[in-house]
């Protein structure tokens, strides 16, 4: 058991010397770049530009600190304080978990091969009993709700899951994800101990889930365990990157997070067990005022959801060690931007939970971290101004020689370039540390081969090293929009995310990335006219600029995905030794067994309308207690739907439309009656069309 004031004294100790391991190095890099500039920070100007580098130092600091923490402690293997620090313990028969998995929009095939593949996975280490599975869907489309009610019924078909695996589509969708969780909070929660969500994207092993279970109950005090979930599942040369870089650094990251966190951990919003009765008591969200960029609904809800566990007393913990937890990828640069984009808008509100009464000190230092996540591409656009405007006043006016008054010494001021390389290197060298931690973490687990070799280990770190170069820039720039459009008041919608087979046109490239691309041209013809020597040292962002839209092009492709896999490059464990889950997973998206049909090419509401057997799915999903009252006008309404459907076919209605038949199952019955008794037949007007 963790005892909770016991960690907590060890979690000040290690906080304190972080913080003297970061202050001093920043304190230090902060005097060198003091002695760098002209006149050694003795005007306004050089006083701003040693504050930024010194806050961004420490920012990037923390990164390296973390990485080292995270490394000892996979080699030494002596952290004795930890969530998953517990023998196997038997699990009480009355014990229930609810595996939650909200939805949206999303392909049906891997939902339903997803929970597939947990499922057996779980039926498989003998504990299927204490689980229930729940598709929360929040899907506003009549297609999508249908094809997700086929899939969870060929999928209840497939698995013997009847009784075991449950699918509900919100009428409401009210705060998105965190209300979709909320109602089935409010619902059925009182049935559950504890609560496993999962993304649409998440994947993970039986044995995971049951040793998340034995820790809650081995912890009573223990409100919430957050996996480390691994990127799986990548296909485009983006994707792959960035996969390559997660199974990387991520054990490391992870378990330097960690090592400064303890008790005090993040929630990420999925792969992660929740004690039910906690979490419905003090994690309610309320609406924040509707000025953005610090208003209203809680987007970033998890980070906020942690703090209120601990607020009320429960420690929330990430279990670095346990492995077969995974997640999916955006497979290109615009797909990961505009996700950014929501998180940045989400984070930014932190700024206002800060001040909240109650919060632990820790809890508000990690809503600012995640503030800085995206705030930091502002310091360093801010930084990179600074800079530029000082090497530009030093060449335009004519320096003061005695800024003290008259003196048989003038000052000179000089701007040592060779000291400004040298901080340059030190500062890249803090940034490439982790990855060189990585390799090193590699070679010592004797894990080579899972990734490739050392060749093509090496070879895919410096071309990860080159990539990740390149578009940080880019990143950052538009980071910096969304914060400028953030508190300009623009709203972002939390829509459908692309998980893969996605690719990247010339034409959208174009369309998204030329204003970056003119940026770029703008900002190094200005340098290299006003300040030649200021442009060798922008040319890095300029390259960066000017490359961009071959960048979100080239690396958005599939193709080239397949030719780095081909070759060895940026391969992972899960590819070349897949643990028994993603086997499953993998076997149950080639089988395609959730779309098995009875011989008509007909999608979604069509289906539903036309095929007897859809038909009859889709009533026993609605539930005779749909049926209400309802006013003469609606009636007449929903009379004139079905009279126009059936003279101009289902093109004629909108998705309204369909939604406001798909919930009365008396008009739905009618329509589908009228289409089979016509005459003359006219139900080939609705299958010979198919809207798939």
């Amino acid at each position: 058991m963790i005892r909770q004031s016991s960690w907590e004294r060890i979690a000040l100790r290690r906080r304190i010397l972080l913080l003297f391991l970061v202050i001093i190095p920043t304190i230090i890099a902060s005097e060198f770049m003091a002695e760098i500039l002209p006149y050694k920070g003795s005007n306004p100007l050089e006083i701003a530009i040693i504050i930024l580098f010194g806050i961004l130092f420490g920012w990037i600091s923390i990164g390296l600190w973390t990485a080292i923490a995270g490394f000892l402690l996979l080699v030494g293997n002596k952290e004795k304080v930890k969530a998953t620090r517990i023998e196997s313990i038997s699990i009480m028969a009355e014990t229930k978990v609810a595996v939650l998995m909200p939805i949206y929009c999303e392909k049906v095939e891997r939902i339903c091969a997803g929970i597939e593949a947990i499922y057996r996975s779980i039926e498989e280490n003998g504990k299927l009993s204490f689980f229930d599975f729940f598709i929360l869907s929040d899907s506003d489309s009549p297609d999508n709700q249908i094809e997700e009610e086929i899939g969870w019924a060929n999928l209840c078909r497939k698995v013997n899951g009847i009784g075991k695996i449950f699918y509900r589509v919100r009428r409401v969708r009210l705060k998105k994800k965190s209300g979709n969780i909320a109602e089935f909070c409010r619902r059925w929660a009182a049935y559950y101990k504890y609560l496993i969500v999962l993304d649409a994207d998440s994947l993970m092993g039986g044995h995971t889930m049951i040793r998340l279970v034995e820790i809650m109950e081995s912890n009573p005090s223990v409100g919430l365990v957050q996996t480390v979930p691994k990127a799986v599942g990548a296909s485009s040369l983006f994707s792959r990157i960035e996969q390559f870089s997660s199974h990387l650094l991520g054990s490391m990251f992870a378990a330097g997070i960690h090592y400064w966190q303890l008790g005090d951990g993040q929630y990420w919003g999925h792969n992660a067990i929740i004690r039910t009765e906690p979490f419905i008591k003090y994690c309610g969200l309320p609406k924040l005022s509707d000025r953005l960029p610090f208003g209203g609904e809680i987007l970033s809800h998890d980070f906020v959801e942690s703090a209120l566990l601990r607020k009320s007393g429960y420690s929330v913990w990430l279990a670095y060690e346990l492995e077969d937890s995974y997640e999916e990828l955006p497979p290109t640069l615009l797909d990961e931007l505009k996700r950014d984009r929501r998180w940045c808008q989400g984070n930014l509100q932190h700024l206002r939970l800060i001040f909240s009464k109650g919060l632990f000190i820790f809890n508000r230092f990690l809503f600012l971290n995640g503030v800085m996540a995206y705030g930091s591409a502002v310091l360093w656009g801010g930084f990179l101004v600074l800079t530029t405007l000082e090497s530009l006043l030093h060449i335009f006016i004519v320096p003061n020689y005695f800024p003290q008054g008259l003196s048989l010494f003038p000052s000179w001021p000089v701007f040592h370039a060779d000291w400004a390389a040298l901080l340059f290197l030190f500062t890249l060298l803090v940034l490439l540390m982790p990855k060189l931690l990585g390799v090193l973490l590699v070679i010592w687990a004797r894990e080579l081969e899972k990734y490739g070799g050392l060749k093509n280990l090496l070879e895919s770190v410096f071309l990860e090293i080159l990539f990740s170069t390149l578009i940080a820039p880019i990143k950052a720039l538009f980071h910096g929009l969304f914060i400028l459009s953030a508190f300009l008041g623009k709203r972002v919608s939390w829509g459908k995310q692309i998980r893969e087979g996605a690719e990247f046109s010339w034409k959208d490239g174009l369309y998204h990335f030329f204003p970056v691309t003119i940026i770029g041209m703008a900002l190094g013809i200005s340098t290299y006219l006003l300040n030649p020597s200021s442009f060798w040292w922008l040319l890095p962002v300029i390259f960066s600029f000017l490359l961009s839209i071959p960048l979100a092009v080239l690396s958005s492709k599939i193709s080239l995905g397949k030719k780095a896999k081909e070759k060895g490059i940026f391969m992972v464990p899960v590819e070349s030794d897949p643990t028994p889950v993603i086997v499953a997973l993998r076997k149950a998206l080639d089988e395609k067994a959730s779309y098995v049909r009875r011989g008509l090419s007909i999608y979604g509401f069509r289906s539903a309308v036309v095929d007897p057997l859809i038909h009859a799915l889709h009533l026993a999903c609605v539930g005779l207690s749909k049926c209400k009252k309802e006013s003469m006008e609606i009636k007449e309404w929903k009379q004139q739907l079905i009279e126009r459907s059936l003279q101009n076919g289902p093109e004629s209605l909108s998705s309204f439309e369909k939604k406001a038949l798909l919930r009365d199952p008396y008009s739905l019955s009618l329509l589908h009656k009228k289409i089979w008794t016509a005459d003359p037949p006219i139900w080939k007007l609705w299958v010979g069309d198919s809207e798939r």
